[in-house]
């Protein structure tokens, strides 16, 4: 061996994947003198949630990867794969499974043809451990073609891995496969390492009969991928194709009975072929079902694998102007979910759109979404029957409906109660309406201790449902910038409903001496509401203040822009179950005004100035106290303001939230199973 070569063995890394085999101690003992003999690192990719640990702490010469699955993915080997091998540093992976049982000089034979250049991948020859289901497997001479690559026993370079893009994440089974005919197609050359020998113990029947389920889709998708080396996959099991032609033929000649008996009789006499042929095998019915489980599956799959696979979670309705979806989204990306905001629909009607959202929710649920996050209800009103009692209750009949049939096709329901009731009125009922939700929900999310106390009390939300996950900490684009202005500046941001009692500022700031400068920013939406703001800045400015009302939608650039020349931003809410408008001040460093209203008792005292709610008189104290504070009272504010944001990060929601929906599919309490 050369010096060269000899740099370049140890430019090698073993990747095993874990999923609840504790076969996996032994493997790994088996391959520590190898990895040694050519100084390979050895990387485990385990996605047993902390289940195989005791063999973790007795094989510390091992990196560790723990493996979190995508949500709503029950089989996460090719995802496994593509983790392994981009957190390695081999210029040459190897894999093989966790209980497999390779050979002396297993690795060594297996790089070998790659190091000499003879090949850029290599398959080694597979032995079933015991009698079984499984035949052997790619048991060729030294340096043949390999077709059929199977990464129980695989290396390859990985400049080879990263030319065709890694495994291809939508099988479950067979993307083994598909990445040896995507090398194949690419040029690379994939040969038998004759003296590569892995021995495996492929499980027993129930095993092989879940794998036999998810093979059978995985077959259409490599023929619809790779339709010209369907022969190849034919060669190999030729039994993918003869079961699914005798279940078809059953299909049509089974109505035949009714005339002639005999010919779906001898139809299935068939079977005695298949049963002769392995009669010798360990459990002949056993290996029957498993043929017959995967030529259902393959049929199956014609149907459903083509399909478009959608995301696991959908959010309705779709909210650009509020950051917290945008931000719960991306959030749950990092935690390994897959989310999409829906719209609420194709047209300019809001009533049209909530009558089409129901066939919508059936064909994504037809395309793989499991999860249903409802967070208001507000686009299920229809606008121009507001005034029309019965119709106002046909469309909560109609938000039921739509409720109850995304559960009827197998969706599960997660409500965030961001507003414990509307602040205005959707339905009829919206008390009757937040009950039918309620009842249809599988989880349900406050984001305060107060909004989930009351949902206990009010609607009986039982504590075994509901979760407390704040909203996280707004992200600021710059530093906050000190709150130095030639003239004092309140704001007041959002959604200008009369909840928010911004009345109650504009009168506060009337008795303020020194004058304040007040400054709006967003729409009221009702109409009444709009005339008392008016009336209240006409009084404001009759006295001498000033205040200005910006009647649009601020951009986060803008609302950024003011609220660094703020002095204060005052919130003085009537009623208030969470403000997303509270956290973006605070983020920012402003000085806030606050109500001491049970749904911000979770608020440190020392994060805000306070006042009595509705009390306009406290309101201008509360406000005044901003004014002639000192530097470090504002510091000590904004430091405690801060400590409170940073106790919910996004990251933290991001988990949180993933976990309710765990819970929802039942995913951590069901029984591990290997696949």
């Amino acid at each position: 061996m050369t010096e060269d070569s000899s740099s370049t063995d140890r430019n090698v890394s073993v990747v095993v994947l874990s999923k609840d085999e504790p076969e996996l101690a032994r493997t790994l003992e088996l391959l520590r003198p190898q990895c040694d003999a050519v100084d390979a690192e050895c990387l485990v990719v385990d996605a047993s949630a902390g289940r195989l640990d005791h063999i973790r702490l007795t094989h510390d010469w091992v990196a560790w990867i723990d493996f979190t699955a995508p949500l709503g993915v029950p089989v996460t080997i090719p995802h496994q794969r593509n983790v392994g091998v981009r957190r390695s540093t081999g210029a040459i992976i190897a894999f093989c499974d966790a209980g497999g049982s390779p050979e002396d000089g297993w690795l060594d034979a297996l790089i070998r043809p790659i190091l000499d250049g003879s090949a850029e991948a290599t398959c080694g020859p597979i032995m079933p451990e015991h009698p079984g289901f499984m035949d052997p497997a790619n048991d060729l001479p030294e340096g043949a073609a390999v077709e059929i690559a199977i990464t129980a026993n695989m290396a390859f370079l990985r400049s080879a891995f990263d030319a065709v893009g890694g495994f291809d994440e939508r099988y479950r089974y067979s993307s083994d496969t598909d990445f040896g005919f995507r090398l194949l197609d690419a040029g690379f050359r994939i040969t038998c390492a004759a003296a590569a020998r892995m021995r495996m113990d492929w499980g027993d029947a129930d095993r092989s009969i879940r794998r036999a389920r998810y093979y059978g889709k995985g077959n259409v998708l490599l023929f619809l991928t790779h339709p010209r080396r369907a022969g190849s996959v034919l060669r190999r099991w030729p039994d993918i194709l003869a079961y699914p032609l005798w279940i078809a033929g059953l299909v049509v000649l089974a109505p035949l009975a009714v005339v002639a008996a005999w010919i779906p009789i001898g139809w299935l006499a068939l079977l005695a072929v298949p049963v002769a042929r392995n009669r010798r095998a360990v459990d002949p019915a056993a290996l029957l079902r498993v043929k017959l489980v995967r030529a259902t599956s393959f049929l199956t799959g014609w149907v459903t694998v083509p399909i478009h696979r959608d995301i696991p979670v959908l959010m309705v309705p779709e909210n650009r102007e509020n950051p917290y979806l945008d931000e719960l989204c991306r959030s749950l990306g990092a935690a390994g979910v897959a989310a999409s905001q829906l719209s609420m629909g194709p047209t300019s009607s809001q009533t049209l759109n909530s009558l089409l959202l129901l066939p919508r929710l059936v064909t994504r649920r037809v395309r793989g979404v499991r999860i249903l996050h409802l967070h208001w209800t507000y686009p299920f009103a229809w606008e121009w029957a507001s005034g029309v009692p019965l119709l106002r209750r046909a469309s909560r009949w109609w938000f039921t409906a739509v409720l109850s049939t995304a559960r009827a096709v197998g969706m599960r329901i997660v409500y965030t109660a961001h507003n414990v009731l509307p602040h205005a009125p959707v339905f009829d009922d919206d008390r009757a309406a937040r009950h039918s939700l309620l009842a249809r929900s599988d989880e349900v999310i406050a984001l305060t201790e107060a909004a989930g106390t009351r949902l206990k009390a009010e609607f009986r939300v039982p504590s075994s449902k509901l979760t407390v996950v704040p909203e996280g900490t707004p992200a600021v684009r710059s530093a906050p910038s000190p709150r130095r202005t030639a003239r004092p500046l309140a704001v007041l941001f959002g959604h200008l409903d009369e909840y928010k009692g911004v009345d109650l500022l504009l009168d506060a700031a009337a008795r303020l001496d020194p004058a304040v400068e007040v400054e709006l920013l967003g729409v009221a939406s009702d109409h009444r509401y709009a005339l008392v703001l008016q009336d209240a800045l006409d009084r404001l400015h009759a006295v001498g203040r000033r205040a200005t009302w910006h009647r649009r939608h601020f951009t986060t650039d803008e609302l950024d822009a003011t609220l660094d020349r703020a002095l204060m931003v005052v919130l003085p809410f009537r009623e208030i179950t969470n403000s997303t408008s509270l956290r973006v001040a605070m983020a920012h460093q402003v000085p806030c005004v606050l109500p001491t209203l049970p749904a911000l008792s979770d608020v440190p005292r020392a994060a805000a100035f306070w006042f009595a709610p509705g009390d306009v008189r406290d309101l201008s104290r509360a406000m005044h106290a901003v004014m002639t504070a000192t530097d470090d009272e504002r510091a000590t504010t904004a430091k405690a303001a801060t400590e409170w944001l940073e106790e919910w990060s996004w990251a933290r929601v991001g988990v949180a939230t993933r976990a309710v929906y765990e819970r929802t599919l039942g995913s951590r309490s069901a029984r591990p199973r290997r696949p």
